[in-house]
């Protein structure tokens, strides 16, 4: 899996509305276990969202929903584990 699939699913899960700005979202590690790739992969991916204005990365405190970031791209309308693990 490609680090912009990652970004597109990340995106698609987060952004769906349920989640509000300042939203927390999953640590990397997390990501890394529930998309099954590299650490390097995420961080790419986290890289592209923080770049396209949709999360704010604050060292010391976690990834978070920025304001402004929520759109409807697709609602699975489940949730982010249940999404990952119907994903592969």
């Amino acid at each position: 899996m490609l680090y912009r699939d990652v970004a597109a699913q990340i995106r698609a899960e987060f952004g769906d509305g349920r989640f509000s700005p300042g939203t927390l979202l999953p640590s990397e590690n997390d990501f890394v276990e529930a998309f099954a790739v590299s650490r390097t992969t995420v961080r790419k991916a986290l890289r592209a969202l923080e770049e396209e204005g949709f999360i704010e990365r604050r060292q010391g405190q976690g990834t978070f929903l920025k304001k402004g970031a929520l759109t409807r791209r697709g609602s699975s309308g489940m949730d982010f584990l249940s999404h990952t693990r119907l994903s592969g």
